[in-house]
């Protein structure tokens, strides 16, 4: 996990919120209170916890067994099972395992088909490079709704009670001649309807005026009469050579002048970023050399989602 492991407290705290609206899961916080244990010995505390509490056990009517669940990468964890304790396992396994995994009911150890759908692929080790990448669509697509709302928009308890923690998780947008924060932000409310459109506005900006938005306004309308989703937006101005050669605008302004003025018009604007690509290019780029890019990034950001047409 980027920076570190989660603390106790706020693993209990999501794996709660996870399991709320389910109406047979609980959260245990056992395992968590301890010394490090091993699988097993969580097994039997909830044994000893049910025969306690409720009288039951193996030797009573109704028996209750109780059954662990695992992925197929964790069933040597349980390899000293002993079904005559009342214990069991079920290994869940991951798409295309299951044809190498066998049955042993007698020891009360049995395979289930592998979950549908990309959940059933997902790994700790994937979410946490989303997080790393600031893949904000992957990760909301991971997270239960529950979870996400956490992580995303916490309550002011919840972030003085877990700041080193959400620190840890809320995905940074990676720095980039093609900031992507807003872009993300569109991708959440994505409901895989209409085609993905990407509006660049490759111009001298020297300065870069509030006209410069209005053009992209006008267009995003025209393209959303049409049927598009316009999900990210940005403003490219050239580099030197390219404005000193067009003639437009005022010459003489430096880039980080007008890299600058172009990110104040940018601020407000729930859509629009500023890209610095153009900029850092020598010559003159092209219109399809300055979208490139940005095919490349949309494509990777949105990897985790059906689109259909992008």
């Amino acid at each position: 996990m980027p920076g570190g492991q989660l603390s106790p407290g706020f693993r209990l705290a999501a794996v709660r919120e996870a399991v709320q609206a389910e109406k047979l899961l609980e959260a245990s916080a056992w395992a968590l209170r301890q010394e490090p244990v091993k699988e097993l010995e969580v097994l039997e505390s909830l044994r000893k916890a049910l025969v306690e509490e409720t009288g039951l056990s193996s030797k009573s009517a109704p028996r209750v067994r109780v059954v662990a669940v695992c992925g197929a990468d964790d069933t040597k964890k349980y390899q000293n099972l002993k079904p005559q304790e009342m214990l069991g396992l079920v290994v869940v396994p991951q798409p295309g395992e299951e044809e190498f995994l066998l049955e042993r009911p007698l020891q009360q150890v049995y395979v289930s088909e592998a979950p549908a759908g990309k959940g059933g692929k997902l790994t700790s080790e994937q979410l946490a490079e989303a997080i790393k990448g600031g893949d904000l669509a992957f990760v909301a697509e991971a997270l239960p709704e529950t979870v996400l709302r956490l992580v995303l928009r916490p309550t002011r308890e919840e972030e003085m009670a877990f700041e080193q923690d959400l620190a840890k998780l809320l995905p940074q947008v990676p720095d980039s001649a093609w900031p992507a924060g807003k872009l993300m932000q569109k991708l959440l409310a994505y409901d895989h309807e209409g085609t993905l459109a990407l509006l660049i506005l490759s111009d001298a900006m020297a300065p870069a005026m509030k006209c410069h938005v209005d053009l992209l306004e006008k267009a995003r309308e025209r393209l959303e009469q049409r049927g598009y989703r316009v999900v990210g937006m940005w403003l490219s101005p050239w580099n030197e050579t390219r404005v000193e050669s067009s003639g437009r605008g005022t010459s003489g302004l430096s880039r980080e002048f007008r890299l600058q003025i172009a990110q104040h018009l940018a601020n407000s604007h729930e859509s629009l970023e500023v890209a610095s690509w153009e900029l850092s290019q020598e010559g003159k780029p092209t219109a399809i050399q300055a979208a490139t890019p940005t095919i490349h990034l949309v494509v990777r950001l949105t990897s985790s989602y059906s689109m259909g047409q992008q």
